[in-house]
């Protein structure tokens, strides 16, 4: 499989009717950084930063439709992580863990996620190891390494401080009712208008 090409030098946004600004925007291990401008073959490009830290320039149209979702390394170094289970191969190939990294990431860093005021822009953030990787090993491989698999379906990730990033030492799994218990201890310390599900991870 192809690798996306390097990026190429930001271009001022159009403003056009009917532009859609995908900036912010994750796909998979990609960030969206920039606008890339219109190739010499007529298409949209937009600069987007992988979680292994490497960036590339991806066309706009691959992006909306999820059909690149990393600069090539879940066809190399990543591979295992999306394709590998505890155990043996997954449904579709698709590590039981690889939505949870995602939707943390998202609500960090995506801005037009509806869960973005309650996480980025509160300050809540993902660790570097999580999200770019170390020693090696992806951001996704560091996650699962560190947090392990799930004790069970009814166990979903959730931050001990509710103010504190999404990190190893602060990071758990947790039951419903445990997460009840710390979003309580959360409410009380700083009382805000959330619901159980916007207070916890």
């Amino acid at each position: 499989m192809s690798r996306p090409p390097p990026p190429i030098s930001p271009q001022p946004l159009p403003r056009t009717n009917g532009f859609v600004n995908l900036t912010d925007k994750v796909v998979g291990r990609l960030v969206v950084v920039s606008y890339g401008g219109k190739a010499p073959d007529g298409y949209i490009r937009w600069n987007c930063r992988c979680a292994c830290g490497k960036e590339v320039s991806v066309l706009g149209g691959r992006l909306r439709a999820g059909k690149t979702l990393s600069c090539g390394c879940l066809h190399s170094e990543g591979v295992r992580a999306r394709k590998t289970l505890h155990g043996g191969a997954g449904r579709q190939g698709k590590h039981p863990l690889y939505m949870t990294w995602s939707k943390l990431r998202s609500r960090c860093l995506t801005k037009s996620d509806k869960r973005y005021r309650l996480y980025g822009a509160r300050g809540i953030y993902v660790c570097d190891r999580w999200l770019n990787g170390e020693d090696g090993k992806t951001g996704f491989d560091c996650f699962v390494t560190d947090m392990g698999p799930k004790p069970s379906p009814k166990h979903s990730i959730d931050r001990r401080d509710n103010d504190g990033p999404y990190a190893p030492w602060n990071c758990r799994w947790a039951t419903q009712s445990q997460q009840v218990q710390n979003s309580r201890k959360f409410l009380k310390r700083k009382p805000v208008q959330l619901s159980f599900l916007e207070a916890s991870a």
